[in-house]
């Protein structure tokens, strides 16, 4: 607390009232407290009116004002300047109010390892949402990136460091606490690159590139299935709550959008569930396994995708700027129905004999025709796999097709090169033969 005191001492002794402020502030004062006297019951009853000096008068108003006016300002120091604080950007007057006594007292509740971790997270986000303000306002100039973009670079320093003197301590919360950070980092690069794409006010380049060197700062390790699924539990009912918090205030098209990814979640975690079950009959000798070893599925990992998903989630939910910059889509893909996988392969397919037809191939080429072949054997596989419902075989096919149809399309603009300069040298040659025949 001493450093708090320290803090607001020094912002307090910088701080001070113009000559026309204060006389501002006294008149209003002095005029509230003409329209707004004080009720009977609150006043000393008097029986006479004693004789009076005005001088005396004079001396005694003076006096209570001044402590009326002293309280007033008092309670202007301590609540309404940081809370008026909490809107100010880099420049602003209020800004170091913002940074040195309101985030400092803040800091002061987070007690734990991963508090504080989560903190200098929310910190960065904070700063980040500065530097859009700004950008959308046209004042972000390249001084002023570079400033804010040292210190999102800072918490992010912060963050990583709270991260590794967690894993000394608890290296599972370590990992769970990188997986929040690592989607944080996601949905604030996602923001920018959607800003940019929009042509959204000045640019951000600073600190989109101190996020992309966190973001490659960020190791991969994941915590044990028990204590990923305890906290995906946890944030899922966090997550419902948020929602029902916001329900009357999302547009039908997001409410929509959240409830399918809040299904796919519980699909996931009922997936992860069933996998660590047959993995523990599997290692226990309960049971005998009958899955292929490509087909089986890691039950950390999808709990540790389900987890980034949520966290995404949350803070699409929660902060209304990221909701108008960028979908839902963008940040947590829908897992797709049957119907809408057979749909978009169908799309797909077309599209492709579509652009195969509109090429002229010659079938004398041995390049052009191995590569025809493989392409249609691609789309055949894709339409027969897609019969069977088989989406991901089908799926694949479907790369593959698009991937010859591009080699189709290199090899084609390479024979077109050759013909052309086989052309320009007939001609040229024609041209040498005309050119003798008439001098001779």
């Amino acid at each position: 607390m001493k450093s708090f005191d320290n803090d607001i001492t020094k912002i307090a002794e910088k701080t001070r009232l113009k000559a026309a402020e204060r006389r501002m502030l006294r008149d209003r004062v002095l005029s509230y407290m003409e329209y707004h006297p004080l009720p009977e019951t609150m006043r000393e009853k008097r029986t006479e009116v004693p004789s009076f000096n005005v001088g005396e008068v004079l001396a005694w108003s003076q006096s209570h004002t001044r402590s009326l006016a002293g309280a007033f300002m008092a309670v202007f120091v301590v609540l309404v300047l940081p809370f008026a604080a909490e809107k100010a950007v880099p420049g602003d007057v209020l800004y170091p109010i913002k940074t040195k006594i309101n985030e400092s007292i803040l800091a002061s509740f987070a007690d734990s390892p991963y508090e504080k971790v989560a903190f200098e997270t929310e910190l960065l986000e904070r700063r980040i949402a500065e530097a859009r303000l700004l950008a959308k306002e046209g004042k972000l100039n390249e001084e002023t990136d570079a400033k804010i973009a040292e210190t999102v670079k800072g918490h992010a320093s912060a963050v990583q460091e709270g991260i590794n003197e967690l894993k000394n301590s608890d290296a599972e919360e370590a990992a769970i606490a990188e997986i929040a950070f690592s989607s944080t980092l996601e949905v604030q690069s996602a923001v920018l690159s959607s800003d940019e794409a929009r042509g959204v006010g000045g640019s951000s380049e600073g600190v989109a590139g101190v996020l992309r060197d966190a973001q490659s700062a960020v190791s991969t390790s994941t915590p044990s299935y028990e204590r990923l699924n305890t906290r995906v539990h946890e944030e899922i009912t966090r997550v419902e709550d948020l929602f029902a918090a916001i329900n009357g205030s999302v547009t039908d098209e997001e409410r929509t959008d959240i409830e399918r990814r809040l299904g796919d979640i519980e699909k996931k975690v009922e997936t992860a569930h069933l996998a660590h079950e047959a993995d523990t009959a599997t290692s226990t000798g309960t049971t005998t396994p009958v899955v292929a070893e490509e087909e089986k599925v890691n039950p950390i990992s999808i709990l540790a995708t389900t987890l980034r998903d949520i966290q995404k989630l949350v803070l699409f939910i929660t902060d209304i700027d990221v909701r108008e910059s960028v979908l839902l889509e963008d940040l947590v893909p829908a897992e797709k129905t049957d119907e809408e996988r057979t749909t978009a392969i169908l799309g797909a397919l077309d599209e492709l004999m579509n652009a195969r037809n509109a090429f002229e191939l010659d079938e004398e080429d041995t390049d052009i025709a191995s590569t025809t072949t493989a392409f249609d054997s691609s789309v055949e596989t894709a339409s027969s796999t897609l019969a069977e419902k088989d989406f991901d075989t089908a799926e694949e096919a479907v790369e593959a097709a698009k991937g010859y149809l591009e080699s189709l399309k290199m090899l084609l603009e390479e024979a077109k090169e050759v013909v052309e300069e086989e052309d320009t040298i007939e001609d040229e040659t024609e041209t040498a033969t005309t050119t003798d025949a008439v001098v001779e």
